[in-house]
């Protein structure tokens, strides 16, 4: 259950140099989070996320919840977090972006220390970090912004596929600030700046 949490992480990608990106990423993975949930034929479903301040986290809408008829969302069973220093919390899907293939969980325990939100969005040529995972290790990405729209869409350049444990995880910035997060893409790279999101985090918080 802990795996996870303590592998170190694989840095697949040199566009840093090495030592860099890896004390970096260091100090990224302990609000770096394995998001595990139940499918109904009994079998598990893993995914990424990440710990914000204020007791949510995000992660890939695909992890957590199926799509119903009339476009309804249904959380998959026996939803729950691996978290840093806390083992596995359960965790409630509280609010959705289905466009952008983005959930928000409130995770079930006290005291988390999140990351920090960047305060604007990624620039063209500004060079950032993934951190994504599967059940077995955690993988950082360096990446660059190629493209980026005022609605917060970005497009990404890396030396490595952004492949699907990116799928719904954190991308960081130089100074260690989530700054987006990926999509789910079968093309190019793809991300969403966190700026763009606080409207539906904020909604999130009040409900808490």
């Amino acid at each position: 259950m802990e795996n996870f949490r303590t592998l170190a992480a694989a840095i697949i990608n040199q566009s840093r140099e090495v030592s860099n990106l890896r004390s970096l990423a260091q100090r990224l993975l302990a609000s770096v989070i394995e998001v595990r949930a139940a499918l109904p034929d009994g079998s598990e479903v893993f995914g990424t996320g990440v710990v914000l301040d204020n007791g949510l986290a995000l992660t890939a809408l695909h992890n957590v919840a199926d799509e119903a008829t009339e476009g309804r969302l249904l959380p998959l069973r026996n939803l729950r977090a691996v978290v840093h220093g806390h083992g596995e919390v359960s965790a409630q899907l509280v609010a959705a972006a289905p466009n952008l293939d983005l959930a928000i969980l409130r995770l079930e325990v006290a005291g988390i220390k999140g990351a920090p939100l960047a305060l604007r969005a990624p620039l063209p040529g500004e060079q950032l970090v993934a951190v994504g995972g599967s059940s077995e290790e955690i993988a950082v990405v360096g990446a660059t912004v190629t493209e980026s729209s005022k609605c917060g869409a970005l497009l990404l350049a890396s030396e490595r596929k952004i492949d699907d444990r990116f799928f719904g995880a954190p991308i960081f910035d130089g100074e260690g600030r989530l700054c987006a997060m990926t999509l789910s893409s079968d093309d190019s790279a793809k991300a969403f700046a966190i700026v763009a999101l606080r409207p539906l985090i904020d909604q999130a918080a009040r409900l808490q």
